[in-house]
């Protein structure tokens, strides 16, 4: 097994990752070097990094677009096909999606499953009994025919002249591999000589080579720099927490409810296991008192004579009232609209206003963005500690 280093420990420590607005973490090589170079060698801070995360919000604003509209196209084709269903099952008088002349056709191919199960049968040994003489006589026929060959005389003579014992071809390829080896190490030792005699070059200018040792630096020293930058970050968050905490303290309180409202709340609230008791007492009540309704007045039906509810014109303007199927389905169908388009005013009128309040908060930008990276790192330490891999 493999055994870590304190640099590769050091290394896991400080991974950054990517987070997705759904909360699945993704793994980017080439972001997190990207922060890494921004933060540390172009010193940009944390701007870069909410640039990113700016640009990561859009992406998945985009997708959630897209998934909106397919999920919209889903739901009109689905509501498509059930009047379409609707309109069929109006028409001919049934849910069926066959039509009348199909169901005949269907009726008259019925059969019983005895009858089409002996007949099945019969076909099959039939089959098999014609299958078996074709086989036979397609036997007797290759067997009449001679014996064919595509090579040639002169082609079998040659490949008999060229055959030869395994035995000799084996020791004939060992010798031929031994050959091989030897004269691929004699190659690769002349290669490697003149590597050694050729003087050493590379890729990097003098001042490209001066840079990066700029940058170099010991994994010990980075990681003692890098605990005394999130221990200088854990006290400047908790003096901003203590100050934000002051200030919202010594704020007055805010609620969208009026005063009139917060005393009518406070009138109306109880302890909940009183409020259950009570509410209990109250079903049994209202359960006994149905009872006792109901018996009364099932005793009142029995021993009033049979009648009807409905008087000669309230009957009449019932008969009149009354309407074609298609006719109320149309009509439905209207409301429907109509309910579906108040509402979407509804709710947009509602989005309006909720994107009108305007959007507050106590903390500055910086102390949001340090205290965001504390808890990342926090979060990824977490979970090493646990034994998974960095993310």
């Amino acid at each position: 097994m493999k055994s870590s280093t304190p640099r590769d420990v050091t290394e896991s420590n400080f991974r950054a990752t990517w987070s997705s607005s759904r909360g699945a973490s993704l793994r980017s090589p080439n972001a997190v070097l990207e922060l890494h170079k921004q933060h540390f060698v172009e010193d940009k801070g944390m701007d870069a990094v909410r640039e990113r995360i700016e640009a990561r919000r859009r992406e998945g604003i985009m997708e959630d677009k897209k998934m909106a509209r397919e999920h919209r196209g889903r739901l009109m084709s689905l509501h498509a096909e059930i009047d379409h269903k609707f309109k069929h099952s109006m028409k001919f008088g049934s849910a069926s999606i066959w039509t009348k002349e199909e169901r005949d056709r269907i009726e008259e191919r019925r059969h019983d499953p005895d009858e089409a199960r002996q007949k099945m049968t019969q076909h099959m040994k039939e089959l098999s009994k014609t299958y078996c003489e074709e086989k036979a006589a397609m036997t007797a026929r290759v067997w009449a025919k001679p014996s064919m060959n595509v090579r040639s005389k002169a082609e079998k003579a040659k490949i008999e002249e060229s055959r030869q014992d395994p035995e000799e071809a084996m020791i004939k390829m060992q010798q031929h591999m031994e050959d091989r080896a030897k004269s691929f190490k004699e190659e690769k030792e002349a290669m490697m000589a003149r590597i050694q005699a050729s003087p050493r070059t590379t890729f990097w200018s003098e001042d490209k080579k001066a840079q990066l040792e700029e940058l170099r630096r010991d994994p010990d020293e980075a990681h003692q720099r890098m605990e005394t930058h999130l221990r200088s970050l854990k006290k400047a968050w908790d003096e901003d927490l203590g100050a934000m905490t002051s200030r919202v303290n010594a704020s007055p309180a805010m609620s969208f409810w009026s005063p009139e409202q917060r005393r009518e709340i406070e009138d109306a609230r109880q302890d909940p296991q009183e409020a259950t008791t009570q509410m209990t007492q109250h079903m049994k009540d209202l359960e006994r008192t149905t009872k006792e309704r109901k018996k009364d007045m099932l005793d009142r039906v029995s021993r009033s004579p049979r009648k009807t509810f409905w008087t000669p014109e309230e009957k009449s303007i019932i008969e009149e009232v009354r309407r074609n199927p298609e006719e109320a389905h149309q009509k439905a169908a209207e409301d429907m609209r109509e309910l579906a388009w108040a509402y979407r005013q509804e709710k947009k009128g509602i989005m309006d206003r909720v994107n009108a309040i305007p959007k507050k908060t106590f903390e500055r930008p910086e102390v949001t963005a340090r205290r965001k990276y504390a808890e990342e790192l926090r979060k990824q330490n977490a979970l090493r500690g646990k034994g998974g891999d960095p993310l």
